[in-house]
C-alpha cells in the first residue's frame, strides 16, 4: 500500500513543479476577481443608499405637496368668505339706496367726483364705490 501512495504523491509534485506559474496566474485573476466583486459591492450598497434617499426625498415633497394644498385651500375659503361678506354689504347698500330713493350721484362723498365733458357741461358722475 505504501507503494501506490508514493506514485500519487510523485503526481502532484510533478504537477505544481509543471504547472507553478499556471497556479499563480489563476490565484492571481482569482483574486482580481475577488477585488473586483468586493468593488462591485460597494457600488450596489453606494446605489442602494441613493434609493434609499430619492425615496425620501418624494415622501418630503409629497408631503410639501400636501402641506400646499391644504394651505391653498385655507387661503381660497378665506377669500370666499371675503367675498360672501363683500357681496352681502353691497346688496345691504343696494337694498338701502332703493328704500330711500337716493341716487348716488346726489350724495356729497369725497370717492366720488363729478367730471366735465369735452364742452364744459357738467356729465355723468364717477364713484370708486359702484
Amino acid at each position: 500500500m505504501h507503494a501506490q501512495n508514493v506514485p500519487v504523491q510523485a503526481e502532484n509534485v510533478s504537477t505544481e513543479d509543471e504547472g507553478g506559474q499556471v497556479g499563480e496566474e489563476e490565484e492571481e485573476e482569482e483574486c482580481a476577481e475577488r477585488d473586483e466583486a468586493k468593488l462591485v459591492l460597494e457600488v450596489a450598497r453606494a446605489q442602494r443608499k441613493i434609493c434609499r434617499v430619492e425615496q425620501q426625498l418624494s415622501t418630503a415633497r409629497l408631503e410639501e405637496i400636501d402641506a400646499l394644498g391644504n394651505l391653498y385651500r385655507f387661503r381660497a375659503e378665506l377669500a370666499e368668505r371675503k367675498l360672501q361678506y363683500a357681496d352681502f354689504d353691497l346688496g345691504h347698500v343696494r337694498h338701502s339706496i332703493r328704500k330711500n330713493g337716493v341716487s348716488l350721484c346726489d350724495l356729497p362723498s369725497t370717492r366720488k367726483h363729478c367730471r366735465m365733458s369735452d364742452n364744459g357741461v357738467t356729465g355723468g358722475c364717477l364713484s370708486s364705490d359702484i
